[in-house]
């Protein structure tokens, strides 16, 4: 199997001389830096949705430190059957809301006594509500002079004629 550009995989990780002439000690991967990366668990957030039981699995997510607020709602779910998927649906609407959005939806949501995703992402779509403008004074210039009436006998009389 060739891991990068058509290197096969049993000389990636096998001591070669370079061409200056320098040999490189054994078990030093001969592109150091590539396969050493870490990469932490927020790279696979949107994988999450297709497969939720990463979360309990997956090695990213083993040993992940949740802010406490998620680590709650982490907790209560696993309870649940599809706790994973609701708590999948939670950490995919970080990258868009903010870990302290989201840390905060999950307080309230502890607060009340309901953990679900739904509910999570109910009190996230609260806080993004914008606010309701200010209301405008209507000028006197403005004003009406002769109010109109809700009279529906008025109405009638004009049906009959027309």
């Amino acid at each position: 199997m060739a891991l990068f550009h058509g290197i096969p995989e049993s000389a990636c990780f096998r001591p070669f001389t370079a061409v200056t002439g320098v040999r490189i000690p054994l078990g030093t991967p001969a592109f150091p830096g590539i396969f050493s990366s870490t990469i932490g668990p927020r790279h696979y957030l949107p994988v999450l949705m297709q497969k939720p039981g990463a979360l309990r699995n997956g090695a990213p997510f083993k040993n992940w430190d949740l802010p406490s607020a998620l680590a709650g709602v982490r907790s209560l779910l696993k309870n649940h059957v599809d706790g994973d998927r609701q708590f999948a649906k939670v950490l995919v609407a970080v990258p868009g809301h903010g870990v302290a959005a989201v840390e905060a939806a999950c307080t309230e949501a502890l607060t009340a006594g309901i953990a679900s995703g739904d509910v999570i992402l109910t009190v996230l779509a609260r806080q993004c509500e914008p606010v309701a403008p200010p209301s405008i004074t209507t000028p006197d210039a403005l004003r009406l002079k002769h109010e109109p009436v809700a009279d529906c006998g008025r109405y009638d009389s004009i049906r009959r004629v027309a």
